[in-house]
């Protein structure tokens, strides 16, 4: 019995642990959920990073539209200028609308927008005289479409063409000139389509004896373009710095670039892209003209000088910086009581505009507080070359423009304060223009409220800035010639011409010897 139920008692346990799956331990089942959690968070980090991937995907392809957009713009303006203000939709526009080409010539003419027309015939020496008649009733064109020349972007002027009698019918007994083998063109070809068309108007000139009109091409003059020289640069330079260019065309660009910071300061501030192309293509010719050649502008010159704005402004800024501190009593401080103060003088002067107040507090004289004839005198007449005296007709007085400017700098350099310490912000042209504009709105309004005041204002503010810069201000020289002398000079010059030197010697020598004439004419009557 005891060596019978051996085997079966072993083989009963075996089944039974097969049966039990073994439980983990805690701790293995903590290491487990760790790992868990630590896979699930590789996943969601790589499911942000590819959001954010596909965030900056699109950022850059709403950029690159944007690029695409203002190239071609740029162009379009750049061709307008080459062909006489002709816009480059325009011949596009003329492309897409150009159908297939048909097999049959006429239709294909038609379709090109040429009027075809039979080729002249000739008559036999003793037939009747060729009768030239109007345009066969059959056409589907009651009135010629003019020819364009893509070349030149020129449109011939429907007169033109119209003016010009068309030939249609000739005698029936005339016979057709012979045609050689493969002198046809192919009515695909637009060279052919030119080709056909000037044949024709040669010999509408021999039928009518008319002469026939020049080619547009020949008329059109020859654009800046054309001539336009091509810049020298520097061996190893890409062209993005004045440096970069040599001789004259770095000469233009650098007094293109100071014209440039003339306009930022008494014209427009912000100027909007239109304005600027508008800038830069008076300042190019301008500067052109003066020394005589015509030097091609590239995109690099363009976003170089377009670039010169924020450094203006930004110089401006950095100058009216550590005044805003000293002339508002903002103090750099940690501890809470300056810092509670620092807030409160900052919310003062932001309300309302009050920083631009005499008194601020008291929200009076505006547009007179003493920080703007400082920022004037420092800064427009600091020096012999300050824009102030390099342009004393734009400063005398301050315009409404410059005044503009120097309040948008002061109120961003108050906001640095805003929260009781100070904290860099950048100058974002967005925001900085729109305040820009509404101070300058706000300039001008005062400005009309009493024209005559405003201007003595500013005129005082010009006139400290140049005795700050040691410079005699402007007077007017007293002339000599009074009323009596105005009288004597009229007579003087009264029956002559001016023509010659000694017209006024044979006018006294001439009337020396009338007069001894008549004394001698008097003698002898007396005799």
């Amino acid at each position: 019995m005891g060596t019978a139920k051996g085997p079966s008692s072993g083989k009963a346990g075996s089944q039974g642990a097969s049966k039990r799956a073994p439980k983990p331990s805690k701790k293995q089942s903590a290491i487990d959920q760790d790992a868990a959690d630590t896979e699930n968070r590789k996943l969601q980090a790589l499911i942000a990073n590819l959001q954010k991937e596909n965030v900056q995907l699109k950022q850059k392809q709403v950029l690159s539209d944007s690029t695409n957009r203002r190239l071609r713009a740029d162009y379009a303006n750049e061709y307008s200028q080459a062909h006489n203000g002709h816009q480059l939709s325009d011949v596009e526009s003329e492309d897409e609308e150009i159908p297939s080409v048909s097999l049959n010539f006429s239709s294909s003419i038609q379709s090109r927008g040429t009027l075809s027309s039979p080729p002249p015939r000739l008559r036999k020496k003793g037939t009747a005289r060729l009768m030239v008649s109007s345009p066969p009733s059959e056409s589907p064109l009651e009135n010629p479409i003019p020819h364009i020349d893509f070349r030149s972007g020129f449109r011939q002027p429907m007169a033109n063409r119209s003016s010009i009698p068309w030939p249609s019918s000739l005698s029936s007994d005339a016979e057709d000139p012979p045609h050689k083998p493969g002198t046809e063109s192919s009515p695909s070809s637009p060279s052919s389509q030119e080709h056909q068309g000037s044949a024709d108007d040669e010999s509408v000139a021999e039928l009518t004896g008319t002469k026939r009109p020049p080619s547009p091409s020949a008329l059109e003059p020859f654009s800046k373009t054309k001539k336009a020289r091509v810049a020298e640069v520097a061996s190893g330079a890409k062209g993005l710095n004045q440096r970069d260019y040599k001789g004259t065309v770095r000469e233009i660009l650098n007094n293109i670039c100071k014209g440039w910071e003339q306009q930022i300061y008494t014209i427009n501030a912000y100027p909007d892209t239109v304005l600027q192309r508008e800038w830069i293509q008076e300042l190019w010719e301008e500067q052109c003209e003066k020394v005589g050649e015509t030097y091609e502008l590239t995109m690099s010159m363009k976003t170089m000088i377009k670039k010169r704005s924020p450094h203006i402004r930004g110089a401006l800024k950095a100058h009216i910086k550590p005044l805003v501190a000293a002339m508002y009593g903002f103090v750099a401080s940690a501890s809470k009581g300056t810092i509670k103060q620092n807030k409160s003088k900052y919310v003062m002067l932001a309300m309302g505009g009050a920083f631009t107040c005499k008194d601020p507090q008291a929200m009076c004289r505006r547009f007179e507080n003493k920080i703007i004839p400082m920022i004037i005198t420092e800064y427009f007449f600091g020096h012999r070359k300050a824009p102030g005296i390099i342009w004393e007709d734009d400063f005398d007085p301050i315009k409404p423009e410059t005044l503009a400017l120097i309040i948008t700098l002061v109120e961003h350099c108050i906001n640095e304060w805003a929260d009781g310490t100070f904290k860099v912000q950048e100058l974002h042209e967005t925001t900085q223009s729109a305040r820009y504009v509404n101070h300058l709105k706000n300039i001008k309004a005062w400005c009309k409220e009493d024209q005559k005041v405003t201007a003595n204002i500013c005129r005082v503010w010009t006139t400290k800035g140049r005795t700050h810069a040691e410079i005699q201000p402007k007077q007017a020289a007293n002339g000599y010639v009074n009323d009596a002398e105005r009288v004597q000079l009229r007579v003087d010059l009264q029956g002559r011409t001016g023509e010659t030197d000694s017209e006024a010697e044979d006018e006294t020598e001439g009337g020396d010897k009338d007069t001894g004439l008549e004394q001698a004419q008097e003698q002898a009557d007396a005799n």
